[in-house]
């Protein structure tokens, strides 16, 4: 497993402008200010198995 910091992965996720900010609501119907978009993610195969790795040993 590749050792990746949260701190990595979130700026990694910014570069690929995955992170939003303002004002969305989720499904649930809760507001929130930040909104990381999965669809973006999905374009990017290596940081998308980071972001599953991350997950997968944060549970």
């Amino acid at each position: 497993m590749e050792n990746i910091s949260i701190d990595t992965l979130i700026l990694k996720l910014h570069d690929v402008n995955a992170v939003k900010f303002g004002g969305y609501k989720l499904k649930s119907g809760m507001m929130t200010p930040i909104y990381i978009d999965v669809n973006v993610v999905v374009s990017h195969p290596a940081l998308m198995n980071q972001v599953n790795t991350f997950v997968f040993y944060s549970l």
